[in-house]
């Protein structure tokens, strides 16, 4: 997709997200290597750094993390050291906090910039009455959003992107159990392809009818 972009002359800046996979292993604080701590701190400072050079540079107009669940992974990180067993309510306020902030910061003080947060998905698990608190429950056979919980509720719309089995082909539907400032009318709509390729233009066709006739909302 970069690459195409700039053959057609726009011009498009990467962070590349070049931090190592903690062990999964390590749950304890104890067990944390310090240096490799230390590492995940400096990366995601210099995330930061990046996302706030868009505030000052007007001529970016779409930010675009792909993932955002691995800027949260890397946030996470770089606060207890490790992705599991983060049980400290202190640390996680502190790191909610900072994460957050870097996204207010770019809504509020940019709101002529789009951004666009990729995340994986993960399985969703509910438990039954009376079943092991221990267990993870049954998978109900749908789909949660994988990073930082809240993301859907601060954004302007919530969206899903994804292969359907029945019509076989891909398809964009804006969340139907989050609110839009688009206006409750788009909420569970659903825009299908039929030759392969993404619907995702649809939506924005849609949410921003002004598309064609401005394209330069979208960047250089």
């Amino acid at each position: 997709v970069i690459s195409e972009a700039r053959a057609k002359g726009r011009v498009i800046y990467d962070l590349a997200m070049d931090w190592n996979a903690p062990d999964p292993r390590v749950i304890a604080a104890a067990d944390v290597d310090k240096v490799q701590h230390q590492s995940w701190w400096d990366a995601w400072q210099r995330t930061k750094d990046a996302h706030y050079s868009v505030l000052a540079n007007t001529k970016i107009r779409t930010l675009v993390q792909d993932t955002g669940t691995g800027v949260k992974d890397l946030c996470e990180l770089a606060y207890y050291g490790k992705l599991k067993g983060n049980a400290r309510l202190d640390v996680r306020g502190t790191m909610n906090a900072d994460y957050t902030k870097l996204f207010w910061d770019l809504y509020k003080k940019r709101p002529d910039l789009n951004l666009i947060f990729v995340h994986k998905v993960k399985k969703q698990y509910k438990k039954a009455a009376g079943a092991n608190p221990n267990s993870p429950g049954e998978w109900t056979g749908e789909y949660d959003r994988q990073g930082y919980g809240d993301i859907g509720y601060m954004m302007d719309m919530a969206v899903w992107c994804g292969w359907d089995r029945i019509y076989k082909d891909f398809y964009t539907c804006l969340d139907d159990r989050q609110a839009t400032r688009f206006g409750s009318n788009l909420m569970g709509k659903i825009w299908r392809a039929k030759d392969g390729t993404s619907a995702f233009w649809n939506l924005g066709m849609e949410v921003f009818p002004d598309t064609m006739l401005t394209p330069e909302v979208w960047g250089q």
